[in-house]
This record gives structure tokens, C-alpha cells and sequence, in this order.
């Protein structure tokens, strides 16, 4: 997501007054913070949801995020505090007011930042310590359940990734150079397994779409996928958890694809709410705004190996090979020459973490796979 940066000049006026003691960089920050804070939102309440007195001495000693109570929905499901991860919407604003991201399409066409090819839509955030997530917007999230809605204002002491365990370590480290960021975000679901929410998202796909061709009937397809997960343990190992797959196109042969050499593939890459992020077929990518003069979109050139992470795709520039998601070759390796099919990967065996102008982190992939022969 990308911030517009200003310096805490922006903000001299809402926290200018006279001083009567030299004042280090982070009291600047602070009193500057709380002046704007005050005139934004004067009935401003505290992390913990209690109302905040400004004038009693005690917001002296308070550095966290502050809350619009305005705004506050409460929620009625499952508590933030016993999940890992969060499900949300979200819109980001400057001090000044300016939106540097959302997850509402209206809202990013509306300020004239929104592209046809970028994913705009709800996100995982992790909230463990080493997630890279904002401090304030970890702090923000405490508190809030499922359904929930709220606006934070965040210090500039808070707009760093880097984990503290108090608001007053934040605090001491000084401020990051970003002024305070509003964040509104509403709560879709609080997860505790990222890896079972992914197989539920899955089978909730896959019943969603009964004329899709790999559906075989309305009901086998998601008690199919349900039964494959939980016949694997927890441990197993994640390059062989929630992946499916329907034969689309019968294969010229049915024997296993040989071991270095060279295959040809048509692909589409997409998210599970169908959007297409990747292929090298030209119409689609003309249909969903991801052409681009620069590529060729002739068949992919793959070389097969014994075991599907060996697999390479071949770089039609230079001839180098290069490595492709689990997902991908793991669908490859069990494919025969001639096929045809459609593949739902599990998170784990795609970008997993990854975030990318098309593809959000933690999300199952769709990919529909013809082998072609090789381009004359």
C-alpha cells in the first residue's frame, strides 16, 4: 500500500503555542499529535474505549491510538484477541485527509487511484510481532469483534512495523518520520488458522460456482474438497494440503509427462472471486486490462523433472530457468500430455504471505492449464 509522506511541519499550526522549556523531538511529536487529535475528533476515546479528558494532565502520559467513538460499531462475533489473523476492509488517510489506499473500489475510483488489473477488495492482516504490520493498527484492532467497525487516528511513534511490546517503548524510539495516518477498517472475520479459513474459503468457492465445468454435481465437489483436508493431519506437509483438480480436457496419452523435456502451456491465473492476475493467452489479457506490448503471449516452455519443485519455466529472452509457485508444478507433475484442466490451490502451494498489485496475501489461486504443442 502506498503512503504520502509529510513532515510534522504539516501539522505546526494545529499544536503551535508558546514554550517555556526546550522540548525533545518526540514531546514535539506528541503535543503536535494531541492538538490535532483534539480538533479532529474532540470527543476522542482512548485503546482501552474510555473517553479521553484533555485537559486533566492525564493524556500527558497516554501514546497510543485514539478512537472516534462516532464511528464505533461494536460487533457481535468472534474477538479479535483470540485470532491470529484478521479479515477486513479498510481506508487509509493522511492527516490532511488525503485516502493512500482502500480496499473499497468506489472509494479508489473516486479519488482517481483505482486500476482495472490491481486487486481492490478485503485482506488478511497478521497480527503476530513479526507480521510487518503497523503498531497502531495492531493497537487499533484490540478490542473489535467480527462485524465490528472503527476509526483510529495513529501517532507518528506508531507508524512503524517494527514490534515494541508498550505504546511507551514506541514512544521512546522516537518518531518514524510519517505523520499520524487515520485508519477505518471493519472487521469480516477473526481466524485463528489461516490454513483452515483458506480450505473453508475453497469449499466455499467451489459450491459458489455450480457452472463451472469442473463442478460435478451440487454437491460432491465441496464434501469432496472437505474430505480430502481433513483426511491429512495438521502437520502434513503443506505442499500436498488443499489442492483439487478437474479434467477438463481428455489427455492424447495417458502416461506420465518424462523427465527433462520440454513441454508447452496455455495458462490462467486466477484469485478465488475469479479475477484473472496472470496468462499468456492474448484475449484474455486484453479482456481483463493485463495486456502489455512487452510480452508475447506464445505458449509458456516448461522443463518437466522428476519431482514437481524440480519443474522450470524457461525465460524465452535469455533461455535461463526459473522457479514457479508449488501450486503450479505440483498441478504439472500429475498432468499427461494433451491435458487439460482446472487446479484450486491452497494458499501454502501459492504466494502464501506474498503481497502483490494483483494478488492479496494469504489467498487460494485458480489455475486453468492446457498442454499445447510446441509453436511451429
Amino acid at each position: 500500500m502506498k503512503k504520502i509522506f509529510y513532515t510534522m511541519a504539516a501539522l505546526a499550526l494545529l499544536g503551535a503555542c508558546a514554550k517555556s522549556v526546550v522540548e525533545s523531538d518526540p514531546q514535539k511529536a506528541k503535543r503536535s499529535f494531541d492538538s490535532w487529535a483534539q480538533v479532529r475528533c474532540p470527543n476522542a476515546h482512548n485503546e482501552a474505549n474510555q473517553p479521553v479528558n484533555w485537559n486533566d494532565g492525564s493524556v500527558n502520559d497516554y501514546f497510543g491510538v485514539y478512537l472516534d467513538p462516532s464511528y464505533e460499531v461494536e460487533g457481535n462475533g468472534m474477538s479479535v484477541l483470540d485470532s491470529n489473523y484478521v479479515y477486513v476492509r479498510f481506508t487509509v488517510r493522511t492527516a490532511l485527509g488525503y485516502i493512500t489506499g482502500s480496499s473499497e473500489k468506489d472509494t479508489m475510483q473516486k479519488v482517481g487511484r483505482y486500476k482495472a488489473q490491481n486487486y481492490i477488495g478485503p485482506v488478511v492482516w497478521k497480527k503476530s510481532s513479526d507480521a510487518g504490520i503497523l503498531g497502531g493498527v495492531r493497537n487499533g484492532l484490540n478490542g473489535m469483534k467480527e462485524g465490528g467497525k472503527r476509526r483510529i487516528f495513529i501517532p507518528p511513534w506508531l507508524m512503524t512495523t517494527t514490534y515494541r511490546a508498550t505504546n511507551q517503548e514506541y514512544f521512546n524510539a522516537g518518531s518514524t518520520g510519517v505523520i499520524t495516518h487515520q485508519y477505518e477498517m471493519e472487521v469480516l472475520d477473526a481466524i485463528s488458522s489461516i490454513d483452515r479459513w483458506c480450505i473453508d474459503s475453497m469449499v466455499r468457492y467451489v459450491a459458489a460456482h455450480p457452472t463451472y465445468p469442473y463442478r460435478k454435481s451440487d454437491d460432491d465437489v465441496p464434501a469432496e474438497l472437505a474430505r480430502f483436508v481433513r483426511a491429512r493431519p495438521e502437520s502434513a506437509d503443506t505442499t500436498a494440503l488443499g489442492w483439487w483438480y478437474q479434467r477438463l480436457v481428455q489427455p492424447s496419452q495417458l502416461k506420465r509427462l518424462p523427465n527433462d523435456t520440454t513441454i508447452y502451456i496455455r495458462f490462467v491465473g486466477r484469485l478465488n472471486n475469479g479475477k484473472v492476475f496472470d496468462t499468456n493467452v492474448l484475449d484474455t489479457a486484453r479482456k481483463y486490462g493485463l495486456y502489455s506490448s512487452s510480452s508475447t503471449y506464445s505458449p509458456m516452455q516448461i522443463k518437466m523433472a522428476e519431482k514437481h519443485y524440480d519443474i522450470k519455466f524457461i525465460s524465452p529472452s535469455d533461455g535461463s530457468e526459473n522457479s514457479l509457485i508449488t501450486g503450479f508444478t505440483y498441478t504439472l507433475r500429475n498432468m499427461h500430455p494433451g491435458e487439460g484442466g482446472v487446479a484450486l490451490v491452497h494458499q501454502g502451494m501459492g504466494y502464501a504471505s506474498t503481497v502483490t498489485e494483483q494478488i492479496p496475501a494469504y489467498t487460494p489461486l485458480v489455475f486453468e492449464l492446457q498442454l499445447v504443442p510446441k509453436p511451429e
